[in-house]
């Protein structure tokens, strides 16, 4: 369980970074260029040096693309995973998260449960990890700050017992999701860890 919330808060804090440098021109550029260099990638499209050495370090990490030597970078295949990335996806950034858990947000996150549910369609890729830490991370602290998730053994110590305190479309959605995720099983009313 541990190392899925690790990809989810790499997701939460890859995502940024993969939509800003694919909306400025900056993953087409570097998926045309044999190698390529931060300063070079700087300078042609006026970005923060210091903000970009953390974006190609970022990149570096997720296996996206590789050093050439001291000064230059070159796409890896892995690189097209940034296609897994939704256009739309910042918007979860500015989700009500807190007015979804408390009832006072009409607002649904139907569809990025469905988007999560296919895997973002990237099969078995690790990458749908991250993409589901950009809503799963808020949620779970929005849950947590909010007290709407309780937790007790049941009486034979063998399980572990939830209780619910959402109501309305975010009950059924995030029960949905935990179950979806195999976080939570369903037996009749009750609800298990």
């Amino acid at each position: 369980m541990l190392e899925i919330l690790n990809r989810h808060s790499h997701g939460l804090a890859v995502v940024p970074f993969v939509d800003a440098l694919r909306k400025n021109g900056c993953l087409s550029y570097m998926a045309l260029c044999e190698r390529f260099s931060a300063t070079e990638i700087s300078q042609r499209f006026g970005l923060n040096a210091g903000y970009l050495a953390v974006a190609l370090r970022m990149l570096l990490t997720c296996g996206w693309i590789a050093r050439v030597d001291a000064e230059d970078y070159r796409v890896t295949p892995e690189f097209q995973t940034h296609a897994l990335v939704p256009g739309d996806i910042m918007s979860l950034y500015a989700f009500p998260y807190d007015g979804y858990v408390n009832g006072k947000s009409k607002r649904s996150l139907e569809r990025w449960i469905e988007r999560s549910e296919r895997r973002w369609d990237a099969g078995e890729h690790p990458f749908a990890d991250f993409l589901d830490g950009v809503f799963m991370i808020p949620l779970l602290l929005a849950l947590r700050q909010h007290g709407k998730l309780k937790y007790s053994d049941a009486s034979d110590g063998s399980r572990v017992a939830l209780r619910c305190g959402l109501t309305g479309h975010a009950r059924e959605e995030v029960l949905r999701l935990f179950t979806g995720m195999r976080w939570l099983e369903k037996q009749g009313r009750s609800l298990w860890l």
